[in-house]
């Protein structure tokens, strides 16, 4: 509890007092540098409550979605036999899978380009592909699917073991992924977490080699003398509200016309910072 209080105290008079930095310039480097981990640990969990707040409905309907459809949107009819690379099936080709199997897991919207999942026609080739407006096309030898920015990837199915794919197995199949399912939301929240508590610290630590040469530059100006590594340090502590308050004001969708305006804000504050320094080397 103690140590709670102080790390309160600490944030508080960071961010308040500008003569709380002459304390902050006889104490150790290592003093800032916990306080500077542990603040971006507290920012971390912030962050991720309130975009877990944001995605976790969506994420819980997907996948409520995902377990509830896997099973009815592979056709009971439908067999499809893979044997030294080539393909069969025991329906009428050209067969599709539309996007509508589906239902409302990605809502109605789709593209004008994509109105099937799946087409499989063994008499197909890629320049069939397009014709069909579909994710990925199914030829006898080969599985074409739609990449990136829209371009199709060719895989030859010569790699594939030999299978006989219908409803059973999907159904089996499914029952061994839906218990998975349940571990998305959690997964997804920790690797929000781990992703600002990694890289928000490192960023702003990098980004600090540079600032502390300006807060450097002010001391000089004010007729103060500063170490490096001392005004390295004073911006673990006073980079922190200007990082807060653009972060907060980003998320409250308040955009300010000012062009680097979160450099302008730590300059400002390293300004006020250093004038309430004594003069003396530091």
């Amino acid at each position: 509890m103690r140590t709670i209080r102080a790390f309160l105290y600490v944030i508080r008079r960071s961010f308040t007092d500008p003569g709380y930095y002459r304390e902050l310039t006889k104490v150790p480097f290592s003093f800032s540098l916990k306080f500077f981990f542990a603040y971006f640990f507290l920012y971390a969990l912030v962050a991720t409550t309130i975009i877990a707040k944001n995605i976790i409905p969506q994420l819980d309907t997907f996948t409520k979605a995902i377990a509830t459809g896997v099973d009815r949107l592979y056709p009971p009819e439908l067999v499809i036999t893979i044997k030294k690379g080539e393909i069969t099936t025991n329906v009428s080709e050209p067969y599709a899978i539309p996007v509508s199997a589906l239902g409302s897991l990605f809502g109605d919207e789709t593209p004008d380009d994509t109105k099937n999942l799946l087409v499989i026609d063994t008499k197909g080739t890629v320049d069939s592909f397009a014709d069909y407006k579909t994710v990925a096309l199914l030829t006898k030898r080969t599985l074409i699917a739609r990449g990136e920015d829209s371009n199709w990837r060719v895989y030859p199915l010569s790699n594939v073991s030999d299978i006989t794919i219908d409803q059973t197995l999907v159904g089996r199949l499914s029952q061994k992924v839906k218990p998975l399912l349940s571990m998305v939301i959690p997964l997804a929240i920790f690797a929000i977490f781990g992703g600002i508590v990694i890289s928000m610290p490192a960023v702003t630590l990098l980004y600090l080699l540079v600032i502390a040469l300006v807060v450097v530059a002010i001391a000089r100006l004010l007729k103060k003398t500063l170490t490096y590594r001392k005004a390295y340090q004073l911006g673990m502590h006073f980079v922190l509200l200007p990082t807060s308050l653009v972060d907060a004001l980003t998320y409250l969708g308040v955009t300010i016309p000012i062009l680097f305006f979160h450099l302008i804000l730590v300059i400002l504050v390293a300004w006020v910072v250093v004038r309430a320094l004594p003069r003396g080397k530091s």
